[in-house]
């Protein structure tokens, strides 16, 4: 479950129902108390193994920032991950697998340094 808003309307409701709504409220975005809600139902917990939950939170921007060099001729920088990966998504994943593999790694918990 995720919700994106205002923490005036996101966090009451998550206090008193256990929920999210699947949501992005972009009127909101300007707001500085902006909050990014995020829940997993873990069911019922024991003692016994269950399946790892992984959550992966980042930040991008295309372009990173915009200047004017010379009147009237507007130039823009772009990330360095592009001359490298093709899509955000094909950045993130190499930095994903590892996590997921350090779940069974001799130290349960910590990143794989390899």
């Amino acid at each position: 479950m995720y919700q994106v808003g205002e923490d005036w309307l996101i966090e009451p409701l998550f206090k008193t129902t256990g929920t999210l709504n699947n949501t992005v409220d972009n009127e909101a975005i300007a707001n500085p108390l902006l909050i990014f809600a995020f829940a997993h139902d873990l069911g019922t917990v024991g003692t016994s193994g269950s399946t790892p939950i992984v959550y992966t939170i980042g930040h991008e921007r295309d372009p990173l920032v915009q200047f004017s060099n010379v009147p009237s001729v507007n130039s823009t920088r772009h990330p360095y991950y592009l001359t490298r990966y093709g899509t955000v998504l094909d950045m993130v994943y190499p930095l994903c697998a590892p996590c997921v593999a350090m779940l069974t790694w001799p130290f349960p918990g910590r990143c794989n340094p390899r």
